[in-house]
């Protein structure tokens, strides 16, 4: 697959981003580090982590069982107020050039839903960004610094061209996949637009799209 095929959306603040991170990164299904990975998330006045009563709750208790599913520990940050977005994602872009982004993304993911921390807090960073080999004190700078803002900023030009509006969502040739739950569609639609044949839905609709760890779409 040629990488400018592929871009994906994701956010520290989201689960499921986390999940797709997962599926994707212990299964070598698809090569995060080959993938134009841009983070997004909301910012300014006014947001935060709720969305009506009925609407957190099934989050909450849709976001558990899928964590628990893939063996994943749940624990949701305390308070519905987001943080400061832009210093983890800064730190992420930079880490990116260290040849660091899986094992950076691990630990701030692993620290905001695995143990519940405040992502945004310089402790928090600090130990992520060493936990995966990089510089602590070089990391906190980074997650201080405008530049690095005017580069995560910089990923936001992209979405009103591909039409993005939540995380993760998938952009596979002009093609939109959003969440978790769509990635086995995107590939589906990789493995077809290399001729190779994916599982007939039509004759089993619950087919999985691959069954092994070797990358390869099921012809099943």
């Amino acid at each position: 697959m040629n990488p400018k095929d592929l871009r994906v959306y994701f956010s520290f603040r989201s689960p499921f981003s986390w999940f797709a991170f997962h599926r994707i990164t212990t299964t070598g299904v698809l090569d995060w580090n080959v993938i134009d990975a841009v983070p997004i998330f909301p910012f300014g006045k006014g947001a935060n982590l709720s969305a009506g009563r009925a609407k957190s709750s099934y989050v909450r208790e849709d976001a558990e069982r899928i964590a628990k599913a893939y063996g994943l520990t749940m624990n949701w940050p305390e308070g519905g107020e987001d943080p400061d977005w832009f210093p983890p994602h800064q730190i992420y872009v930079w880490a990116q050039g260290q040849g660091k982004a899986i094992d950076y993304a691990r630990e701030a993911y692993t620290a905001r839903f695995g143990r519940g921390l405040d992502l945004a807090s310089d402790e928090v960073m600090r130990a992520a960004a060493e936990a995966a080999g990089l510089d602590g004190g070089e990391a906190l700078a980074v997650a201080h610094d405008p530049k690095w803002k005017d580069a995560v900023m910089a990923g936001f030009a992209h979405t009103r061209e591909d039409g993005a509006f939540g995380v993760p969502m998938f952009i596979y040739r002009g093609e939109r996949f959003w969440g978790n739950d769509r990635l086995d569609w995107l590939l589906r639609e990789i493995a077809r637009s290399e001729g190779r044949e994916a599982a007939d839905l039509a004759a089993d609709p619950l087919a999985p799209v691959f069954t092994s760890r070797d990358g390869a779409c099921a012809p099943e």
